[in-house]
């Protein structure tokens, strides 16, 4: 059965189905896309209801976030994977520096996903520690890649939470107002 699914020294139909399963496997990543679906749906839920609305544009951003970072961790270990010949990492590759892997089936591991995805948060929020820093022409341009969107991304979110702000500075005004004038028909 193994031999099936492997080349097994022969030059069958079915020793390239380890890339056909890659092949699936990138497929299977337009799944991440219901995430929009779900963005969307989140807006038609907000309304005036002000605690709603905070909640939901937290919610938002919370969510564009993870899904941005865990995409370029993702670009930033396909980057190594990539970048690899018969299944062993370049000696300037990432997970060679930092984690001394040497082969591409130990990227399988959490411990490598944690790192990429720290070094995704890093470019995002654009603090740059500086302690992972792209060495190869695949890291570099995908770093350049990564910090371009990062900039837009973290815009959007500084953005967002500025017109949170601003929505309820006015409905608290809006309250105020009306206070003001119900105290007024009071008086009279």
């Amino acid at each position: 059965i193994v031999d099936i699914f492997t080349n097994g020294g022969s030059s069958s139909r079915f020793g390239d189905l380890p890339k056909t399963l890659r092949v699936v496997r990138i497929l299977r990543l337009f799944k991440l896309f219901r995430m929009f679906k779900l963005l969307s749906l989140m807006k038609r839920w907000q309304g005036d209801d002000s605690v709603m609305f905070v909640f939901l544009k937290a919610l938002t951003l919370a969510l564009v976030m993870i899904l941005t970072t865990h995409l370029l961790a993702c670009v930033w270990a396909f980057t190594a994977v990539s970048e690899a010949n018969d299944g062993l990492f370049n000696t300037d590759s990432w997970p060679v520096r930092y984690l001394d892997y040497t082969h591409v089936s130990e990227m399988q591991s959490f411990h490598a996903y944690l790192h990429a995805l720290y070094w995704s948060v890093i470019t995002v929020t654009t603090v740059g520690y500086g302690d992972r820093v792209p060495v190869t022409d695949g890291e570099l341009m995908r770093t350049i890649f990564s910090a371009c969107s990062g900039v837009c991304v973290f815009g959007y979110l500084m953005g967002s939470v500025s017109s949170v702000i601003t929505h309820e500075n006015s409905a608290s005004l809006q309250l105020k107002a009306r206070i003001n004038e119900l105290i007024y028909w009071m008086d009279v």
